[in-house]
């Protein structure tokens, strides 16, 4: 499998999951205690979610409460990765060709540049996993 595929499938992992805490905090504030206990997850992952969701304006709250602002994640970069990532799995040829990109997905140029920091960010991680699965 091509590793845009896996960038691909890997936002779609990290969208999906966004949504749900999206749905979990849609009629009411949560706490990143409440919400580990609802999702099963430490407390710790939660406020690694917590924290890119503020970043990409998904969510809002300070000290223990946090709530929803209406933002859409495809509405966000995170969408932007993942339409980027399904444009190179369709069309390999344009993988470097940022501008075609940039048209092609009707964005400007520098939203383009700055998403593959992103992407680059996946494609490490899933270096990293692949190294550590082959110990």
């Amino acid at each position: 499998m091509d590793n845009y595929q896996l960038i691909y499938d890997r936002i779609d992992e990290t969208i999906a999951t966004y949504n749900k805490y999206l749905l979990l905090m849609e009629n009411e504030d949560h706490t990143s205690v409440s919400l580990a206990k609802t999702l099963g997850i430490s407390q710790t992952n939660v406020a690694k979610k917590i924290k890119q969701m503020k970043k990409f304006g998904l969510i809002a709250g300070s000290g223990r409460r946090y709530w929803c602002t209406g933002k859409r994640v495809v509405d966000t970069p995170i969408g932007l990765y993942r339409r980027i990532s399904k444009l190179i799995v369709e069309k390999p040829g344009i993988e470097r060709k940022y501008q075609e990109q940039a048209e092609a997905l009707g964005v400007p140029y520098k939203e383009i540049q700055s998403a593959w920091g992103y992407i680059h960010y996946y494609a490490h991680a899933l270096r990293s996993e692949e190294v550590t699965s082959n110990k």
